[in-house]
């Protein structure tokens, strides 16, 4: 998941530079839909020709017992969680202070931009990687932690204390470490929809648990350039920067109480042990005391 979640910077790095005009993003996402929308029409999923009536009429029951739906999966703090940590990660006013402080034109702003999107991308598949070995709620928190001082590192640079150079320390601390604040919402998704399904083998939910992270994150961008171009009027960018501070601040204590399995900060992916019967440790002794006796 970590690295499906670094493939929305590598669009943002391959974009930004790229050039052509306002019309260009327009233009070039009409094409990538067409090829999209070709692409689905020629995939044939693969179907069993065995048809298995009792193993339907099981499931039917099971579905008819326990369907998932929206109002189950907006019960769960877990998932909520997870929903609202994807929501606070947008606010691009960024190139506004570009253009403001050092008069960059798009081209410029595109660029700098860049120290941000390529330290995540190769962040998302890092932080994914650790979510697979200790878990996502250490993941979460230490990310929430360091993502607070990043932003204010972010807002200090201005025209008058320097280069904008100052500010790409800033930009590559703050994507590598808003970068561990998504990584965790697509594995605690899946575990949501798993214990609603009292981990079993269906997916029930599934579909509707990925919708309401695409709604979430698509508040988050139609509320964040609105709220943070008003904020960035009325109290500048650097209390800007500070206000998203203490949201990361204020998040950690609800990573710990409601992300992960349990309250432990690692989590660990259990290991099956693949235990030997006994009648096979029987036939082991018996043998050996075969062996014995003949010897």
């Amino acid at each position: 998941m970590g690295k499906l979640v670094g493939f929305y910077p590598l669009g943002m790095m391959v974009g930004l530079p790229a050039g052509g005009g306002y019309e260009a993003p327009f233009i070039a996402s009409v094409i990538l839909c067409g090829i999209d929308f070709f692409m689905r029409l020629v995939v044939i999923e693969k179907t069993d020709g065995t048809v298995n009536t009792e193993s339907e009429d099981m499931a039917k029951e099971v579905t008819s017992k326990k369907k998932v739906t929206w109002l189950k999966l907006l019960r769960q703090k877990r998932l909520i969680v997870s929903l609202v940590l994807s929501t606070i990660v947008a606010t691009p006013t960024l190139s506004m202070r570009l253009i403001q402080e050092w008069g960059f034109d798009p081209s410029g702003c595109s660029l700098i931009l860049l120290a941000y999107m390529i330290p995540s991308i190769a962040a998302s598949w890092v932080w994914g990687k650790m979510c697979d070995k200790i878990g996502t709620k250490l993941v979460a928190i230490l990310a929430l932690f360091f993502a607070t001082p990043s932003c204010i590192v972010i807002g200090v640079p201005n025209h008058s204390t320097g280069s904008f150079w100052l500010l790409i320390p800033g930009l590559i601390f703050g994507g590598i470490t808003i970068a561990g604040c998504q990584a965790p919402v697509f594995p605690e998704i899946a575990k949501v929809v798993d214990a609603e399904n009292d981990e079993s083998s269906t997916s029930d939910g599934i579909a509707k648990s990925y919708s309401l992270f695409n709604a979430a994150y698509g508040i988050g961008m139609c509320l964040g350039p609105f709220a943070g171009g008003y904020l960035y009027d009325s109290i500048g960018f650097f209390w800007l920067c500070v206000m998203l501070s203490i949201l990361f601040f204020c998040f950690i204590p609800l990573a710990f109480l409601y992300i992960g399995d349990t309250r432990s900060l690692i989590n660990r992916p259990k290991k099956e042990k693949r235990k030997i019967p006994r009648e096979n440790n029987r036939q082991t002794s018996g043998l050996s005391a075969l062996t014995l006796i003949n010897n």
